[in-house]
């Protein structure tokens, strides 16, 4: 199937046969074709391995091969790699492009983030640390070294953020290509920082206009344990294959962890008192 270049698209990257990170994608589009409010059809994209996966599904795939994947990991086969590659892969296809992680709900009408993408205008998840933040910290400590040791100064105010959410215009290649150039160039000292992508986005984005998206969409990367068992509940309660009524059922899911009482958190802080700090954590869990 040819994919055709449209004005605007919702884009997700999915692939491995790992069936969670499947229920985080078909999760995320029930909410935005339930939250979607437009009087056009909301074109939602899936870059992906396993076609079969979608079938049914209301969104038009793009497969991937076994050796794009690997391609796209790159010389210092690092993993994350592939989703710059996959925003830069994908901004052919659309006049604009919202790229969103598989592990984010939308709470609110898509449209409302794809007005505010434009060209010189961008979007992200959220603007999450200054440089000045982060450069001693022991994780990014090799980083920091590694750019002062090869002359490239970095301003404290240099802005860090949080790509789950990424909002790009088709002619944002060049823009692509120099965050892809970074990763390359750091992944070649820097084994043990798995945020490279998001950094070198940062990087590529300095001096732009960038926008947060966090008002409409909830990305849960600090809570993945509870949203990966809710999901596979439902999807064990009503199936993956697609019908019109998910859209409902999936407004009965939790959109936020609950956290007990803070009389409730005591009690179980007391009786948790004589374990290791191990089991203490897992006991709060």
């Amino acid at each position: 199937m040819t994919i055709q270049k449209v004005p605007q698209q919702l884009l997700y990257l999915v692939y491995g046969g790992k069936e969670v990170y499947r229920h985080e994608a078909k999760f995320s589009i029930l909410t935005a074709l339930d939250q979607s409010k437009s009087a056009e059809p909301l074109v939602i994209r899936v870059m992906t391995d396993r076609p079969e996966d979608y079938r049914g599904w209301p969104v038009q795939v793009v497969p991937l091969s076994e050796q794009t994947l690997v391609e796209w990991q790159g010389d210092q086969g690092y993993y994350h790699r592939r989703k710059a590659c996959a925003f830069a892969a994908g901004l052919a296809l659309a006049d604009k492009t919202l790229f969103v992680d598989t592990d984010t709900l939308f709470e609110a009408d898509p449209q409302r983030l794809f007005d505010r993408i434009a060209p010189g205008q961008y979007l992200i998840d959220e603007d999450e640390f200054l440089w000045s933040e982060v450069r001693t910290r022991p994780e990014f400590v090799k980083l920091d070294r590694y750019l002062q040791s090869s002359g490239q100064s970095v301003a404290d105010d240099q802005r860090l953020f949080n790509s789950g959410v990424c909002g790009l215009t088709a002619g944002d290649g060049p823009l692509m290509q120099a965050s892809i150039a970074l990763i390359d160039e750091w992944s070649a000292h820097i084994k043990d920082l798995h945020t490279l992508e998001q950094i070198a986005l940062s990087f590529a984005l300095r001096g732009q206009s960038v926008g947060e998206s966090k008002s409409c969409i909830y990305h849960y990367f600090s809570d993945k344990d509870f949203f990966h068992a809710m999901q596979a509940l439902f999807f064990q309660r009503h199936g993956e294959a697609f019908r019109p009524e998910l859209l409902c059922m999936q407004r009965e899911v939790p959109r936020r962890k609950p956290l007990p009482s803070l009389f409730q958190r005591s009690r179980i802080k007391f009786y948790l008192r004589r374990q290791n700090k191990d089991m203490q954590k897992v006991g709060r869990d």
